[in-house]
């Protein structure tokens, strides 16, 4: 799941995944740059999405968290996940 043209493939295996209260699922992880972290370079486990923003014309050298994009765990119950 992407919301931009680039996806890292070693980001799209750690989402969704649910908060430690079990309380919300997180879809993707946000950048200050405002970009996902699937739009960030990186491709080993530990480095994964981490690198820098591959968004035409963003600045961004290296992925830096700045929010989840959450959805409430009521809809990943229904989903069966």
């Amino acid at each position: 799941m992407s919301y931009f043209n680039y996806v890292n493939p070693a980001v799209q295996n750690l989402f969704p995944r649910v908060t430690a209260k079990g309380k919300k699922l997180v879809i993707a992880e946000m950048c200050r740059c405002k970009h996902g972290r699937e739009s960030h370079a990186g491709e080993s486990s530990l480095a994964a999405g981490h690198g820098a923003c591959q968004v035409a014309d963003c600045n961004c050298n290296q992925y830096s968290w700045a929010s989840n994009v959450e959805r409430s765990n009521v809809v990943a119950q229904k989903a069966g996940r």
